[in-house]
């Protein structure tokens, strides 16, 4: 079965197409961040949720079950090639407002990461959701292959030693891996000296 792309709400990618209309007609809107793609050359494509995990979410019981959802991620292609990403931030007050584009590994390597997944069983046996994962005080991003029986993890580079980037993972050997980064990260103290 092919991966599934829920659908975002209109606000999101509204967000997203409003701010490629406002740089499209200006000179020079070949931006870097865009890939160096005209704005208005590109289109919107693979949208998937965005979930952030802090470091007491790593450390519980459940982490996937705590990840909290905070924007849409939309990959932007020219000609069938992508080029870069856009992403929204959920505001405190239930708004979807345009956060960036971004044209560096992470596009490249999501775009090899979904790759990967197309052919995985796991995916051509049932039903699974696209999503990103982020865990920002250890630095991962990884792509999140949800269903109601699996959840696996892609990272995206970089990783973890214990880990390669692009290689799929059951979510549960990921998360494990990041117990220790996060225990050694939360014993760190206001007052602590040691320079770790």
């Amino acid at each position: 079965m092919p991966l599934q792309h829920l659908e975002p709400p209109a606000e999101a990618t509204e967000a997203v197409s409003g701010k490629l209309r406002a740089v499209g007609p200006h000179a020079g809107a070949n931006l870097s961040a865009l890939g160096g793609a005209a704005a208005t050359d590109l289109t919107l494509t693979d949208p998937h949720e965005v979930y952030v995990l802090d470091l007491p979410d790593v450390l519980g019981d459940d982490p996937l079950a705590t990840a909290r959802p905070t924007g849409w991620r939309y990959l932007l292609s020219d000609q069938q090639q992508v080029v870069s990403s856009a992403m929204t931030v959920l505001t405190d007050t239930g708004e979807h407002r345009f956060a960036l584009f971004n044209s560096g590994p992470s596009v490249t390597g999501t775009v090899t990461a979904l790759r990967t997944a197309a052919d995985l069983p796991e995916v051509t046996a049932q039903d699974m959701q696209v999503r990103l994962l982020t865990v920002p005080a250890l630095n991962l991003t990884t792509v999140w292959l949800h269903s109601e029986e699996t959840d696996l993890l892609i990272p995206l580079a970089p990783v973890f030693q214990d880990l390669t980037s692009d290689q799929p993972y059951p979510a549960a050997t990921v998360l494990a891996t990041l117990r220790e980064p996060a225990q050694a990260l939360t014993a760190i103290t206001p007052g602590d000296e040691t320079g770790a």
